[in-house]
Protein backbone atom coordinates (compact mmCIF):
# COMPACT_ATOMS: atom_id res chain seq x y z
CA UNK A 1 0.00 0.00 0.00
CA UNK A 2 1.18 3.66 -0.74
CA UNK A 3 0.56 6.48 1.96
CA UNK A 4 0.61 9.12 -0.76
CA UNK A 5 0.08 9.23 -4.79
CA UNK A 6 3.49 7.15 -6.85
CA UNK A 7 3.47 7.59 -10.17
CA UNK A 8 5.40 5.53 -12.70
CA UNK A 9 7.10 6.06 -16.39
CA UNK A 10 5.99 2.92 -17.48
CA UNK A 11 3.51 -0.16 -16.81
CA UNK A 12 6.29 -2.45 -16.47
CA UNK A 13 7.73 -0.30 -13.71
CA UNK A 14 4.61 -0.42 -11.58
CA UNK A 15 4.01 -4.10 -12.42
CA UNK A 16 7.29 -4.89 -10.93
CA UNK A 17 7.04 -2.64 -7.84
CA UNK A 18 3.67 -3.93 -6.87
CA UNK A 19 4.82 -7.58 -7.73
CA UNK A 20 8.16 -7.57 -6.51
CA UNK A 21 9.69 -9.24 -9.65
CA UNK A 22 9.78 -8.43 -13.21
CA UNK A 23 7.19 -8.38 -15.09
CA UNK A 24 5.90 -7.25 -18.56
CA UNK A 25 3.74 -4.90 -17.85
CA UNK A 26 1.72 -4.47 -20.86
CA UNK A 27 0.59 -8.01 -20.57
CA UNK A 28 0.25 -7.61 -16.58
CA UNK A 29 -2.13 -5.00 -16.01
CA UNK A 30 -5.79 -5.80 -17.35
CA UNK A 31 -8.87 -3.69 -17.40
CA UNK A 32 -11.82 -4.14 -14.98
CA UNK A 33 -13.27 -6.07 -17.95
CA UNK A 34 -9.71 -8.60 -17.98
CA UNK A 35 -8.71 -7.09 -21.45
CA UNK A 36 -5.13 -6.51 -21.19
CA UNK A 37 -3.55 -3.56 -21.05
CA UNK A 38 -1.88 -3.45 -24.49
CA UNK A 39 -5.30 -4.91 -26.23
CA UNK A 40 -6.51 -1.74 -24.72
CA UNK A 41 -3.58 0.74 -25.56
CA UNK A 42 -3.71 -0.53 -29.18
CA UNK A 43 -7.88 -0.27 -29.13
CA UNK A 44 -7.52 3.84 -27.95
CA UNK A 45 -4.65 4.88 -30.33
CA UNK A 46 -6.59 3.03 -33.31
CA UNK A 47 -9.81 5.33 -31.94
CA UNK A 48 -7.02 8.42 -32.00
CA UNK A 49 -5.93 8.15 -35.48
CA UNK A 50 -9.36 7.28 -36.63
CA UNK A 51 -10.32 10.47 -35.73
CA UNK A 52 -9.61 13.85 -37.85
CA UNK A 53 -9.26 16.99 -36.96
CA UNK A 54 -9.74 20.31 -38.19
CA UNK A 55 -6.90 22.77 -37.39
CA UNK A 56 -8.92 26.48 -36.23
CA UNK A 57 -12.11 24.72 -35.42
CA UNK A 58 -13.78 25.29 -32.92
Amino acid sequence: MFIQECKFTTPSMAASVICGSSKAGRTAWNTSSGQAYTDWDAEQVATASSRSYAIGAP
